[in-house]
């Protein structure tokens, strides 16, 4: 087991970060220590501060590793097989099952209370399926995508029915739960700062139909508290239902014949209640209804101007279909999502109208090289709805060179194309990190009325980007530019996806 630095040995971040590593694996590898037993064998090499990136130096650690083993030799005798033994072995592993032959059974082996079928209905492979070595790896992926177990493997086997695939699941030693991190900061360099910190704790497995339990919290100028229960209805895991709350706080420009009049601090209460289907392993379609209470209180602008309250309350359908490849920086894929809301007072709502919200994105690579193409279109069908529910443009991607959520109406559109290169090598480690760099070109607005949306009036912003993709979450460096000179500079770590 690798020994800690000293204080003096720590003279760069990196021998820093990989102290932080060794600290947290520690814990863990004392503890699988101590369970060893009789006939197990603990091969120690002494390899003194050795680091874990002196690939360099690697050949230097054959002769350690040599010397603990032969000390070993005793006990490892005791574990060998004669001849005849080890080439039948040999025999079992190079023999590949013939393509056409066909599974006799699928099961899944875990440690854990989730229901064997729960798991099943995530395969694509069945009794009676071809034996395919790729279609079965690729399975085994889908399970260690649920984010509940430490190692998914596969074998096949043998018994009385025939040969049959066996997927075996390690629960986490560390627990199911997922807690992520993120830190955004915005600044336009004419006194509006944006500081944002938010965490997402996710609770996965929580039955046997495997119900999940997410929250979001979010610090800063905009401060939100998100939290949704995720509960299947069948083993299948396709129909569920999601009740939520949702209590935000965020600045809207109020506007008067396209001219900026105030800046409202506008805080909300809401609650719903979500009904869906998964949509294989790319979608979901969802139902739902919801009710809240909120304010717009005057944070900048004529005093004479009413604050107000409100009341919020409806219905909505929405369809998500997400095929990208990486959720990060994505090599090729689609994102696209279409919600039509309605607002009435039926609901407690005190206005009566009906939205619609559509955005889809593609990507394309090539080598080292990645295009994104998107386009956003928002639409109000009455126009007696207030301030709160308007679509704001603004921000990283979004119009970059304005300030997030800079301007707002009942009308929005965008449309942006967004290039980025993969520069430099990697080692493939768990210090890769792989660095990017991208230029985007947007263009759209925010309109009062319908009548107004048109290609004359869309404004045209840009920016230019560094991304990191860290164990952390992505981490981007951007400065957005926009008509008359407006600029912005984007900062985050981690940021978490919506």
């Amino acid at each position: 087991m690798r020994w800690l630095y000293s204080r003096t040995d720590l003279g760069s971040a990196l021998e820093i970060s990989e102290q932080v590593l060794t600290i947290l694996i520690r814990k863990e590898t004392l503890r699988q220590i101590d369970r060893l037993g009789e006939r197990d064998v603990l091969i120690r090499p002494e390899l003194g501060v050795f680091p874990s990136t002196g690939f360099g130096n690697i050949v230097e650690t054959i002769e350690p590793g040599e010397t603990a083993t032969r000390a070993q030799s005793g006990k490892l005798r005791e574990l060998s097989v004669d001849e005849d033994q080890y080439a039948a072995y040999q025999a079992r592993r190079s023999s590949v099952p013939h393509e056409d032959k066909e599974l006799a059974f699928v099961r899944v082996v875990h440690d854990d209370e989730l229901a064997d079928e729960v798991l099943e209905s995530r395969l694509s492979v069945a009794k009676g399926d071809p034996i395919d070595s790729a279609e079965l790896a690729a399975n085994a992926d889908r399970l260690y995508g649920l984010q509940l177990y430490e190692h998914v493997g596969y074998s096949l086997v043998e018994d009385e029915r025939g040969t049959g695939v066996e997927y075996r699941a390690t629960t986490k030693s560390w627990g199911p739960n997922i807690l992520q991190f993120g830190v955004s900061l915005e600044e336009d360099f004419e006194g509006s700062t944006g500081f944002n910190i938010e965490t997402r704790m996710t609770r996965v497995g929580l039955n046997r139909l495997g119900a999940e339990w997410r929250t979001d919290l979010r610090l800063g100028s905009d401060p939100r508290l998100f939290s949704e229960f995720y509960q299947p209805l069948s083993f299948d895991s396709r129909w569920f239902v999601a009740p939520h709350v949702d209590l935000s706080q965020s600045n809207f420009n109020a506007f008067s014949l396209d001219q900026n009049v105030a800046r409202l601090r506008v805080s909300e209460a809401e609650a719903g209640f979500d009904f869906g289907r998964e949509l294989g392993t790319v979608g979901e379609f969802r139902v739902g209804a919801y009710r809240g209470v909120g304010e717009a209180r005057v944070k900048v602008g004529d005093p004479a101007l009413a604050n107000e309250d409100f009341d919020s309350g409806g219905a909505f359908a929405l369809l998500r279909v997400d095929s990208l490849d990486n959720a990060r920086f994505p090599r090729s894929g689609t994102l696209a999502q279409l919600r039509w809301t309605l607002s009435r007072p039926g609901f407690g709502a005190d206005n009566n109208f009906d939205t619609i919200e559509g955005d889809i994105a593609k990507t394309w690579s090539r080598g080292k090289n990645s295009v994104q193409v998107g386009l956003g279109y928002a639409t109000t069908l009455q126009s007696d709805n207030t301030v709160q529910d308007f679509f704001t443009l603004g921000g990283f991607l979004r119009l970059s060179g304005l300030e997030l959520g800079e301007i707002s109406g009942p009308h929005a559109a965008i449309a942006r194309l967004v290039y980025y290169r993969r520069v430099g090598e990697t080692t493939g480690g768990i210090l890769d990190t792989p660095l990017y760099l991208g230029a985007s070109a947007e263009t759209g607005n925010a309109w009062q009325s319908r009548s107004e949306m048109s290609l004359d009036s869309a404004l045209v912003s840009g920016s230019l980007f560094v991304g990191i993709d860290t164990f952390i979450g992505p981490v981007f460096f951007a400065a957005g530019f926009a008509e008359g000179g407006q600029t912005n500079v984007y900062l985050s770590i981690g940021t978490l996806r919506r």
